[in-house]
């Protein structure tokens, strides 16, 4: 297992290859960042980070999809935090397919595999097995209804997103309607996800019906996308039914049902400018010291400890080949918020700068209000 992770850490990622049978791209990246813990300090970062993505053509409807990251990680953080390396990795309950190259006081360097699935058609049937990512979400920024893989917007350096081990069946009953089935198998009944849904397509919008269980807990859902006069509108609702024993646990949890909703509107002006608004409500999200919630929120599956969260975006081109961007999202019950500037640069056609920056502000048990202030620089090269 080493030999076969050390040549795809070493050599692959120089070139890329494609043909009828298979499939080689990925990238190579550098990221520096300066990031103020709220417990450490200001402390100074590196990491350098290649990716690579291999697709292997059986037949026509078949195929094997393995995609790895390796990471070396070198400063600041690493000497400060203990077992940083534990934070930073993937954990999976039947193996984490990951490779620890070593991992001093100052640096570490890690491969792991987070995709590895098999994935066959016949007629109208698919079924595709293994460590995938089954997003079911519909909105932009907060997704209530995606069971398998959640994911956070402040974690812009992974744009690949989580992958889950699981078995996904889909049977397509026209070319926008369908049925699908995934199973998430753990060792333990509050990890397991069983859940199904129903893609139906009526008046120019996707509608999507979900049920299923999500640990001990028993779920419904539904979402849409679609537009309104040339603005993209989108939505999700999930209620869970909360389990005896989790509201015994959490004193917080003040009713036997969670209820989450999301509404999400962009639009892309004529100059490329770009607007995007969301909103997410928990009706069991914390009104008032929302870090003291986030156990019980993190139990819950919820997206946010908050009862409120507000998204903006706004984004537009200063150049051809610079773009600037910035989002807030904004918590109205405490009055906390996270601002992320950013700019990106397309120096070449597989080369790209990119600027990120996060502005926190808030009292410390706020939600945002120990994220202090943070600066990153990101170079990327794809092949």
């Amino acid at each position: 297992m080493r030999i076969l992770f050390f040549g795809i850490f070493i050599f692959p990622f120089i070139v890329s290859a494609q043909s009828e049978f298979y499939q080689v791209g990925g990238y190579i990246k550098y990221l520096y960042s300066n990031i103020d813990y709220p417990v450490y300090g200001r402390v100074n970062d590196h990491l350098i980070h290649s990716r690579i993505n291999s697709k292997l053509y059986f037949s026509e409807t078949t195929s094997a999809t393995a995609e790895i990251r390796n990471r070396i990680f070198y400063g600041g953080s690493i000497e400060k935090i203990p077992n940083f390396l534990s934070t930073v990795r993937s954990h999976h309950d039947f193996g984490n397919a990951d490779i620890v190259w070593w991992n001093t006081h100052v640096s570490a360097a890690h491969s792991e595999m987070d995709r590895f699935f098999v994935d066959a058609t016949y007629e109208k049937f698919q079924l595709t097995l293994g460590r995938q990512r089954i997003a079911w979400g519909t909105a932009l920024v907060w997704n209530p209804t995606d069971l398998f893989n959640p994911f956070s917007i402040l974690d812009f350096d992974y744009e690949e997103r989580p992958g889950v081990d699981a078995v996904r069946a889909h049977y397509f009953t026209s070319e926008v309607t369908k049925i699908e089935i995934a199973i998430k198998p753990a060792k333990t009944a509050v990890r397991r996800v069983l859940a199904g849904k129903i893609l139906l397509n009526y008046w120019q919008y996707d509608i999507h019906l979900l049920a299923g269980a999500y640990g001990e807990n028993v779920f419904f859902g539904t979402a849409w996308a679609g537009d309104i006069a040339g603005a993209g509108f989108r939505g999700e609702i999930a209620a869970k039914k909360i389990a005896e024993e989790m509201r015994t646990r959490f004193p917080q949890i003040h009713s036997p049902w969670s209820l989450s909703a999301v509404l999400s509107m962009d639009y892309t002006f004529t100059n490329n400018t770009y607007l995007h608004t969301e909103a997410l409500y928990n009706n069991q999200g914390a009104t008032a010291n929302a870090t003291l919630f986030l156990p019980a929120s993190f139990s819950l599956g919820l997206l946010s400890p908050a009862r409120w969260s507000v998204f903006q975006e706004l984004s537009f081109d200063v150049h051809p080949l610079v773009r600037v961007s910035g989002f807030i999202i904004y918590n109205p019950n405490d009055n906390s918020s996270v601002v992320v500037p950013s700019a990106s640069w397309s120096i070449s056609e597989n080369v790209d700068a990119s600027f990120y920056g996060l502005i926190s502000s808030g009292t410390p048990m706020s939600e945002f209000g120990s994220y202090g202030t943070s600066i990153f620089v990101r170079g990327k090269y794809s092949f």
